[in-house]
């Protein structure tokens, strides 16, 4: 008698299914038998600590063409079948030197016919995980690794009007810039020669290196952030953002004095966006600020946190966290709906755009919207259209409340800049949150 979990193929050979929701080509993870799609999400429930919870009776089917409908009864099942969490490690990274040609990890997915449901669900559980150290496939090497990671073509370029191709783009660099990592400072507290805020704010966006190299970004909440942390990390963020933002395919449209507008403009907002979503995946009870460091929320540990971090945070803290943070994590929102906002929130027109740039920065904003409105529509294959319309407007949203946010941010950090609070008075966070203003 053959096991139901087995198939034989015509050429005689065994193809073991997923035992978790039934996809044939399952192989061994983390103990037990599942595919590349659930290998993935059993991961990063693990390592983000997520926690999910069923909107029935944690009773849900879990099968190929329904599995991301409930995370809570998949990860259930995850567990039942064997899939053990202690085999999940995450202390893998991909590495770049100053000496050394870049480790380029291959981002392309497995060939074979393709599934006929990813027309009408999409699910982006089966993207290739970033963090594999894999052999040399481009050159990055000492030369050019200070330029926007945008430069080593890591992230294979999405199909102009595919969304689930757009959606699994912005995945991609959303982990690519949270992942990939310099081998001369592989640790979370570089030395101080290692960021630097008195630098062109042309040079800072062209070439992120010169404020800060790529040391590990560390999201989980450990320590309280000082003041003597402040600068490493705003550099660290600010760097973030720029590989980032490098990465957004209209840029490229605009004049160079419009894009650096954009650039300047909408920084802060994003890296909100940025902070709020890692604040999210870790359960951080404050702000996740990397490398390790935090600003809780809980009164009575504030009362051990430095002034100048308290004038900061204090403020900003109990809005991320309540307008954003908690209707994310009521929305259940995935990770492709909270890259597509935040694309969203940089394409808001600044002043002084051209009127070429006014248009280029529309076009953008009414295609990533069509984008996001499809992809609610596409994950979520039982709702009505009211359904899918509450579902973006709630979304959309959140970008009024990081607008708000960040006003405050930029207000703060501008007097901070002017009067040299926490060694923050540099070129570029002059640029950043002051001489826009002006």
């Amino acid at each position: 008698m053959k096991s139901s979990s087995f198939r034989v193929t015509d050429y005689g050979t065994m193809d073991r299914s997923c035992l978790v929701c039934g996809e044939r080509g399952g192989s061994k993870h983390y103990g037990s038998y599942c595919c590349s799609g659930c290998k993935g999400f059993f991961r990063r429930t693990i390592r983000f600590k997520k926690i999910y919870k069923c909107m029935a009776d944690n009773n849900c089917i879990i099968e190929k063409e329904y599995r991301n409908c409930c995370r809570a009864c998949r990860f259930q099942k995850c567990i039942a079948v064997g899939l053990n969490p202690l085999l999940v490690h995450s202390d893998r990274g991909v590495t770049v030197d100053d000496e050394i040609p870049t480790v380029v990890p291959d981002l392309t997915t497995s060939g074979g016919a393709q599934d006929p449901m990813d027309e009408e669900i999409i699910c982006l559980d089966e993207l290739a995980s970033l963090t594999p150290i894999l052999p040399i496939s481009g050159a990055f090497s000492g030369a050019n690794n200070h330029l926007a990671l945008a430069t080593t073509n890591i992230v294979p370029t999405p199909i102009s009007d595919d969304t689930k191709s757009i959606c699994r783009y912005f995945v991609m660099v959303e982990r690519l810039c949270d992942d990939f990592v310099d081998m001369s400072v592989n640790t979370a507290n570089p030395p101080s020669d290692r960021y630097c805020i008195n630098v062109p704010v042309e040079i800072a966006f062209e070439q992120p290196r010169a404020i800060t190299h790529r040391y590990k970004i560390d999201w989980t909440p450990r320590t309280f952030l000082g003041a003597q942390g402040l600068k490493q990390v705003w550099c660290r963020i600010v760097g973030h953002f720029a590989d980032w933002a490098s990465h957004i395919p209209e840029l490229a449209l605009l004049d160079d004095s419009d894009k650096m507008r954009m650039l300047i403009g909408r920084s802060i907002p994003c890296i909100w966006f940025l902070i709020g979503h890692r604040s999210f995946v870790n359960n951080t009870n404050g702000l996740s600020l990397s490398a390790g460091y935090y600003f809780p929320a809980d009164e009575e540990q504030q009362k051990f946190v430095d002034e100048e971090i308290m004038t900061l945070c204090k403020s900003l803290c109990d809005p991320l966290l309540s307008d954003f943070v908690k209707p994310m994590r009521e929305m259940q929102t995935t990770e492709a709906e909270y890259a597509l906002i935040r694309v969203l929130s940089f394409f808001i027109p600044v002043p002084r755009l051209s009127h070429r740039g006014r248009e280029i920065i529309g076009s953008a904003r009414n295609k990533y919207l069509n984008v996001l409105s499809d992809l609610v529509k596409k994950s979520n294959p039982t709702f009505g259209f009211s359904q899918i319309i509450e579902r973006v407007g709630k979304l959309l949203m959140l970008i009024p409340v990081i607008e708000k946010i960040s006003q405050m941010e930029d207000d703060t950090l501008g007097m901070m800049t002017v009067f040299n609070v926490a060694e923050m008075r540099g070129e570029l966070p002059y640029e950043i949150h002051v001489r826009k203003n002006l």
